[in-house]
């Protein structure tokens, strides 16, 4: 009787816990003063889609000045606001999260508040927690994970994304939904599973083109589990399962190749910011001719992103554009000293969770009393980032013998440490240096999600040894 007044407690204090999270991030999302970043020119590549813009034409242009409250659907034709064409929309499931906003101002013509993008996001995530608690038997490892995902969601550091039009926050969505599915995989495999998994990481693989990286990771992870458990089924059905999964991928690829993620014009930027801007910046001359042949005009462009040269009038070194990712790869291999260089110059100049460059609520910057773990990060950075930086790469070789193999989700840990730095490595050399804080916000969730999980597992695996040598005398 007591063992189960004891289950219940647990359950119930659980469902509270979560519960309480979804009501601060509720709470926090539409509260006064508006609290949100500013929306520049990446969120129009999103609100262009739907013609969505602030409900006050006079805000249109001052929308990177602050978050603005009311927005409206201002048509797609004959709209003087707008010239729209299919490339001014960028396809990303990120819009999926917002159309139930775009599809209310439509059909009623009414205007809406930002925040209730925010509440669709926020209650898409609790949703997919509470219907998986139905569908599916839970470990106490599970549920500490789901716990853990939902404090760091309810953090305002990723609650100020929600309440824009930027792509970071399906980033963070489905990048919850399948460190999930991926911890139920590991207790109890089923093919269905399996493919909400595919799901999700197609999904994740059309936020932006920064995570894409981390999509293919769990689209591999998802043909590894699919193959080594359906390797002794029946042809038929071995073929069906098949045949579907090739379907999804090859109308992925079709729609890649619409989606405008391949922009010439986006592609100048992005090189020009990671090669000239980041990688020139700190090699040396010598060593950048011995490997690239660059016209010596190029010279005096090295350590200048995009913006900072100022090249919308022609760019003064476009044989940069010529070096492919490969090269890029073999000249770090060649100098590795560099490399380590690139990574810690990188940790140097991020500032945090929170983007202190754009305004965060309507009155400028979020109040310090507010607790985020943005604070811990900072104190971090100043003293131990650097050490826990490199600390997963220990973890994971020791996660590949064979005792820690028979305690640990070892999978979980393994595929958790491989995104971290995936995240980080695809930034830097996605886009060098430029807007850092805001292109590491999945690095900095991937990072916390690990250290706060593989933490609760070590504890738990100590109170267990504890428990044990208690109980071993009697």
């Amino acid at each position: 009787m007591e063992k189960i007044f004891q289950s219940k407690l647990k359950t119930y204090l659980y469902y509270s816990i979560l519960v309480f999270f979804l009501i601060k991030s509720i709470f926090f999302l539409v509260s006064s003063p508006l609290k949100g970043y500013a929306n520049n020119f990446d969120a129009n590549r999103y609100t262009r889609c739907y013609a969505v813009f602030p409900a006050d034409n006079s805000l249109i242009e001052k929308a990177h000045s602050k978050p603005i409250r009311e927005y409206e659907y201002k048509g797609f034709f004959d709209n003087p606001l707008i010239e729209y064409d299919f490339n001014s929309c960028f396809v990303s499931s990120e819009l999926i999260f917002q159309f139930p906003t775009f599809l209310y101002s439509t059909i009623l013509n009414e205007k809406f508040q930002l925040p209730s993008i925010g509440i669709v996001r926020i209650l898409s995530i609790f949703i997919f927690i509470f219907l998986f608690h139905f569908k599916n038997r839970l470990t106490t490892f599970q549920k500490v994970q789901i716990l853990i995902l939902s404090f760091l969601i309810s953090d305002p550091a990723v609650l100020l994304y929600f309440n824009t039009f930027y792509a970071e926050p399906s980033g963070i969505i489905f990048l919850t939904f399948l460190f999930i599915i991926l911890s139920q995989l590991q207790i109890s495999y089923n093919n269905k599973l399996n493919f909400f998994l595919f799901f999700f990481a197609i999904l994740l693989f059309f936020t932006k083109k920064q995570y894409s990286p981390l999509a293919i990771v769990f689209i591999g992870v998802s043909f590894f589990y699919f193959f080594k458990r359906n390797r002794a089924k029946r042809k038929t059905q071995f073929a069906k399962y098949v045949t579907i999964l090739s379907i999804t991928l090859v109308s992925s690829v079709l729609i890649y190749n619409k989606s405008h993620y391949d922009d010439s014009f986006i592609k100048e930027i992005n090189k020009t910011n990671t090669i000239l801007g980041f990688i020139f910046k700190y090699s040396k001359p010598t060593q950048i001719q011995e490997n690239f042949q660059l016209d010596i005009q190029c010279e005096k462009y090295f350590g200048k992103n995009w913006f900072e040269g100022e090249f919308w009038n022609g760019h003064p070194c476009p044989e940069i554009m010529d070096i492919s990712y490969s090269k890029i790869i073999l000249y770090l291999m060649k100098n590795p000293n560099l490399f380590f260089d690139l990574t810690h110059q990188a940790l140097h100049e991020t500032k945090g969770w929170i983007n202190f460059e754009y305004p965060q609520t309507e009155e400028g910057k979020l109040e310090d009393r507010i607790f985020t773990l943005n604070h811990q990060i900072i104190e971090l950075q100043s003293q131990y980032f650097k050490y826990l930086f490199y600390i997963p790469i220990l973890i994971f070789l020791l996660l590949l013998t064979p005792f820690l193999r028979k305690i640990f989700p070892v999978k979980q840990y393994l595929i958790t440490i491989v995104l971290l730095y995936l995240s980080f490595y695809a930034t830097i050399f996605g886009d060098g240096t430029f807007e850092l804080t805001k292109h590491l916000f999945v690095f900095y969730f991937i990072f916390l999600y690990f250290y706060f999980s593989f933490s609760f597992q070590i504890l738990l695996i100590l109170l267990r040894e504890t428990k044990f040598q208690f109980r071993k005398p009697s």
